[in-house]
């Protein structure tokens, strides 16, 4: 895993960057519940090093957090990342991946008072990330490390994603091999131990 303020600074770039090209083509009208009423006087990267300092989370955090916000851009396009929801979004998807991903992980009122909003918003924010994007919270490692070579590397795509979009097919094609246990069928099993 690459330093912790490298792929923090890089997490920063990408959300900056996502957040322009939104302005750039007008795309602030959704409101969602991961919108505020107005642009939060808190910078992206002063927020992102607020979550840093106090979350206390592992560095792949950061990483798979990117991963989950480009899979709820692809499957919700109302949640995009512009001015006014780039910090609540961001800070879903971390609690979301440091949930996934550490062992110890502060509790939802924590993690409110880090993010600034309510626990009862943290919590329907936290829902509302997790049914966009379908529960799907698995990263091969291929994918965490296509990610953090891509954003340590700088290379961000061109906005509409974290970072430029060739894994995609791989991705796909990582999480479609890998079965799960509640997969595993009677004829599997079977042939797997006739082998």
């Amino acid at each position: 895993m690459t330093n912790g303020a490298v792929v923090c600074d890089a997490v920063v770039a990408a959300l900056e960057r996502r957040v322009a090209a939104a302005q750039a083509q007008g795309a602030e009208d959704a409101v969602t519940c991961f919108h505020s009423v107005s642009i939060p006087g808190i910078s992206v990267r002063d927020y992102v090093q607020r979550v840093r300092q106090f979350s206390h989370a592992s560095d792949e955090c950061y990483v798979l957090a990117c991963i989950f916000l480009d899979r709820l851009a692809q499957k919700e396009a109302d949640y995009s990342v512009d001015r006014y929801s780039v910090h609540k979004l961001f800070v879903t998807a971390f609690l979301i991946a440091a949930k996934a991903q550490d062992d110890r992980v502060h509790n939802n009122k924590y993690y409110s008072v880090i993010a600034g909003t309510s626990l009862e918003c943290l919590k329907h924010m936290e829902r509302e990330f997790l049914t966009g994007i379908q529960f799907d919270l698995y990263v091969h490692p291929a994918e965490f490390e296509f990610y953090e070579e891509a954003l340590c590397g700088g290379d961000l795509g061109d906005g509409t994603a974290i970072v430029s979009r060739p894994f995609e097919h791989k991705a796909a094609a990582f999480r479609n091999a890998s079965k799960s246990w509640g997969d595993l069928d009677a004829a599997s099993l079977a042939s797997a131990s006739s082998s």
